[in-house]
């Protein structure tokens, strides 16, 4: 699903558009149709959004709020906690069901491929954290 509730109760739709595309890359310099894959096959900017939150507020706010009265600073304070994992989701998703169904379904793919690499870093962060060996 590409929406999301903030902690303020509010419902969000990250619906990728073109507009959206021009907005993000105009202010950010992010390109968010852009497929490159690093060396593990993981699509750069995906990373990249999953692994920054302030990179993620940015292209949130810019996605979601075009026709909001919210302001950036609004909006950053109810992004916070499980709503962080939630927008990250809907946002990748969002991107992912952009593009036609030839480029859709790697596009996909990918975002299980994002997921699935910060799983495997939050649980080895734990381990860590926690003194538990992942062997």
């Amino acid at each position: 699903m590409n929406s999301f509730k903030d902690n303020k109760g509010r419902s969000w739709s990250c619906r990728i558009d073109y507009a959206a595309l021009r907005r993000v890359r105009d202010s950010l310099g992010v390109n968010l149709a852009d497929t490159a894959v690093n060396e593990k096959g993981e699509n750069i900017i995906l990373m990249r959004i999953a692994t920054d939150p302030v990179l993620l507020v940015d292209v949130l706010y810019l996605v979601c709020c075009a026709a909001s009265n919210v302001t950036a600073e609004d909006f950053a304070e109810a992004i916070v906690g499980d709503v962080i994992d939630e927008a990250s989701l809907a946002l990748l998703t969002g991107i992912a069901e952009f593009f036609p169904t030839s480029r859709r379904l790697p596009m996909l793919k990918a975002v299980e491929m994002t997921r699935a690499a910060m799983k495997e870093y939050r649980e080895s962060m734990t381990a860590t954290l926690t003194g538990e060996s992942s062997e």
